[in-house]
């Protein structure tokens, strides 16, 4: 374990990102923009939310409702801001294990297997990603049609949430899947060498 960590902890640490130029500052200025929709809608959503809960003739009972429905959707937000930023981790850590499978490629090594692993590892990726922004775009409602069911409409809500961002996070898992595979390739083929001495700290 210590012989995969140890190249493992020197690719995330070693020298700048190789990404492609700009890519990454395109996704994040896409994902702001999406986040800006998703706070606009929200917005509009509370002109309309009184309506959809006419059934609720309790005031204090809709303003429960309506601080739920608000959480439900601050959660949804953390969450998939959160899957974002390790998705964007996850490909500066690929960016270096490509790297280090090209230094080893002009080396004289056959890494085929690994360049296999990085083009899978990049498919994953952009899969999660894909599914994180629609994940993200989503608003949920509370829609109560009867006061006595508005317990388990709540339920249902939250449920529909819990399940959806479980979908969302087993994607994410899958990338980061991926991308240990394509660095577990690279340390088969060259091993520690190259300098890849264990550093003093460990990445957060």
């Amino acid at each position: 374990m210590k012989f995969l960590l140890a190249p493992l902890i020197f690719l995330v640490l070693i020298g700048s990102v190789f990404a492609k130029p700009g890519t990454g500052e395109i996704r994040r200025e896409t994902a702001q923009i999406n986040k800006e929709n998703r706070l606009a809608s929200i917005s509009a959503r509370k002109a309309e939310r009184m309506a959809s809960m006419a059934a609720i003739r309790d005031e204090k009972k809709k303003q429960i409702l309506a601080r739920i429905e608000d959480k439900l959707n601050q959660i949804n937000q953390r969450r998939t801001d959160h899957f974002l930023k390790v998705l964007e981790r996850l490909r500066e850590i690929l960016a270096k294990i490509e790297s280090r499978t090209d230094r080893a490629e002009s080396n004289g090594k056959n890494v085929a297997s690994v360049r296999t692993a990085i083009v899978a590892a990049e498919t994953a990726i952009d899969a999660a990603e894909e599914a994180v922004n629609t994940q993200a775009g989503k608003i949920y409602e509370l829609t109560v049609d009867d006061e006595t069911t508005a317990r388990s409409d709540v339920g249902e809500t939250m449920t529909g949430l819990q399940e959806d961002l479980k979908d969302v996070w087993q994607e994410v898992q899958d990338a980061r899947a991926a991308v240990f595979a394509a660095l577990r390739a690279l340390v088969s083929i060259v091993g520690n060498d190259g300098g890849t001495a264990t550093p003093s700290a460990t990445p957060t």
